[in-house]
């Protein structure tokens, strides 16, 4: 019997802090990387712990695997400065910054504009989009594939995610 080769897809992994990057990183994936496009993306919730913790889950998986690319989407606001950007860097790990939070980049990618600190963002997020980030059910309703292909000229942080989902 003759063997079924398969072809070898390119693999990554996004390490995140909590559920509401689980939410919106299973939403894009839904979105942008169809069955048979190559690309095999896994994830994997730190969950919380601020940027040095997500930082450390992913050089911990980078010894123990063998994953093409990994990468972490991490806030900027608890544990992250220059000296983990650099960690990163010397660790082969794509740092997807959210800064302050998640949140802010995802206003602006509907054209609203952040105010605050992290928690009055996070109750700014919940009035203008009708419910919390770690709500799966606020990605479909708020963030069609239209609208995301327009802000990802403007928004780093979603146009790095695409990147690496080769989009």
């Amino acid at each position: 019997m003759a063997k079924i080769l398969r072809p070898q897809r390119h693999t990554l992994l996004i390490v995140h802090e909590g559920y509401a990057e689980e939410c919106l990183l299973a939403h894009l994936k839904a979105l942008y990387v169809p069955r048979n496009s190559g690309i095999a993306v896994s994830m994997q919730n730190a969950r919380g712990g601020g940027g040095q913790h997500v930082l450390n889950h992913a050089l911990r998986v980078r010894r123990r695997t063998a994953y093409d690319e990994i990468a972490i989407l991490t806030d900027t606001d608890q544990d992250w400065d220059d000296a983990q950007r650099q960690r990163a860097i010397a660790g082969h790990i794509h740092a997807v910054e959210s800064s302050p939070c998640l949140e802010a980049w995802l206003l602006d990618a509907n054209g609203h504009q952040a105010r605050g600190n992290g928690a009055q963002i996070k109750r700014q997020f919940e009035v203008v989009y009708g419910g919390v980030a770690h709500d799966p059910r606020v990605y479909p309703r708020n963030f069609p594939r239209e609208l995301l292909d327009n802000a990802r000229s403007r928004v780093s942080a979603l146009d790095q995610i695409l990147r690496l989902f080769r989009a």
